[in-house]
């Protein structure tokens, strides 16, 4: 059974830590109110202990996440990364393969044998009250079809023609020169997707693009090839912040720290599973106690969930204290005992390692506040007697937190499309989107082996 530490007491306000860890990233107002919103600011050494390669790199965590693949990436591939405008080639494995009709063949699609024979007997008609001037214009329409494709289809010795491709060809020299090509890198995705059994999502230093699955074919971050890996690093904003801006929230950020961020950039093509999002869930650790935890994708009511509550809570308490408390705090000092773990239980009740995220910061609580997790520690100028900081206790104000009703469900991360490609029509889009979350929720509940 999951060992309970007791005996703590709960912080009257986060505010009231003056050792300036887990301040507020913005100032704190005299009197705080409801709209001030507490978080936390993590350290540097807390942000870089959760990278993916660093935490991966644990043979004892690494056997319980799914299998990856490493590939560094050059200064220029990075620098592509960050360029603005997303310009693939005609060619790229990333689109669907383009297939352009030749003339010939839109040709024959236009003109049939019937309507041949029906061109020709009222070319006749008209050829019998007609002028000599005028005969000869109509011997032109009662050509032969054979005659119109030798006539018309040869568009590449037309003057009309050879100047629309020439305004083609300078609509696209500009797009032609930021097509950049990476053969080496592509090769070493390529292998590394091979690898992994053809199919990978792949992950930068902290963050997924998880935000450019619209701009994917298949709706989702999996990835069969180098274009694919490239169009969703690309046009992913979460990628972006990872190499611009994914230290700004450290209390002890300085331009150096910033400067290191397009440096020696990994990328992590990890092995793609079909996971169902009502089984993956948020750990929160804090001074190396488990302090909560929810369902993330609170977004969504999945009705299962609340007759599993017991059985699942249980299974991420000791699957935390068992495999994760103490090897992680050992590996990880840096992180004062304080991180968020993200999880994901399959059918047959195994627990994977999804990821490991900094405390506060850029990090979201879910279905809690900071002020709320913060709360469950004790203030360490109290003078209160704590029970032993070891690792692997559970705090005994910890809580399990999943959607009750679907009237309580939660915004989660707005991961959108432009404004423009939205068809908010009957049948449209959003429409579609809908059905397939309800159609998902009512896979998850009816799959579920308990």
């Amino acid at each position: 059974r999951a060992r309970f530490a007791r005996g703590r007491h709960a912080l009257a306000s986060p505010m009231a830590r003056d050792d300036g860890v887990g301040a507020s990233t913005s100032p704190a107002p005299d009197e705080p109110d409801d709209s001030f919103e507490f978080v936390p600011a993590p350290t540097v050494a807390a942000l870089d202990a959760c990278r993916y390669e660093r935490w991966h790199s644990i043979p004892e965590l690494a056997k319980h996440a799914y299998g990856s693949v490493t590939v560094r990436l050059p200064p220029e591939y990075v620098r592509y990364l960050l360029e603005d405008g997303l310009h693939l080639a005609a060619d790229s494995e990333a689109m669907p393969a383009r297939v352009a009709p030749q003339l010939d063949e839109r040709l024959t699609s236009a003109f049939t044998e019937e309507d041949e024979r029906d061109d020709d007997a009222t070319a006749t008609a008209t050829a019998r009250g007609a002028s000599d001037d005028e005969n000869e214009n109509v011997a032109d329409a009662t050509d032969s079809f054979a005659a119109l494709k030798a006539k018309y289809g040869q568009s590449d010795s037309g003057e009309e023609d050879e100047t629309d491709d020439d305004d083609d060809d300078d609509d696209n020299d500009a797009s032609k020169k930021k097509i950049r090509s990476f053969p080496d890198v592509d090769d070493a995705i390529r292998a590394g997707i091979a690898h992994l059994g053809g199919r990978a999502t792949p992950k930068l230093t902290w963050s997924a693009p998880k935000d450019a699955v619209w701009m994917a074919t298949g709706n989702t971050t999996m990835c069969r090839n180098p274009g694919e890996v490239l169009l969703l690093l690309k046009a992913s904003d979460a990628v972006a912040f990872d190499l611009t801006e994914a230290y700004d929230c450290c209390a002890d950020v300085t331009d150096a720290h910033k400067a290191r961020l397009t440096k020696d950039v990994a990328l992590h093509l990890r092995e793609w599973r079909d996971v169902r999002p009502a089984l993956e869930f948020r750990l929160f650790v804090l001074n190396g106690d488990l302090v909560a935890a929810c369902q993330r994708d609170c977004s969504n009511f999945y009705p299962f969930l609340l007759d599993q509550k017991a059985s699942l809570e249980e299974t991420l308490v000791l699957f935390w204290q068992d495999t994760v408390s103490v090897t992680f705090a050992n590996a990880s000092p840096d992180c004062d005992g304080s991180y968020v773990l993200d999880v994901y239980v399959t059918s047959k009740r195994n627990v994977k390692i999804v990821d490991f995220n900094h405390w506060g910061g850029g990090t979201l609580p879910l279905m809690f506040t900071w002020a709320e997790l913060e709360a469950k520690t004790l203030p360490r100028t109290s003078g209160i007697e704590r029970v032993s900081n070891e690792s692997g206790f559970v705090h005994d104000a910890f809580e399990f937190r999943v959607v009750e009703t679907q009237g309580h469900i939660r915004p989660g991360a707005q991961l959108g499309v432009p404004f423009d490609m939205v068809d908010a029509s009957p049948g449209g889009a959003l429409a579609e989107f809908a059905e397939r979350q309800r159609q998902a929720q009512e896979k998850a509940s009816s799959s579920w082996e308990g």
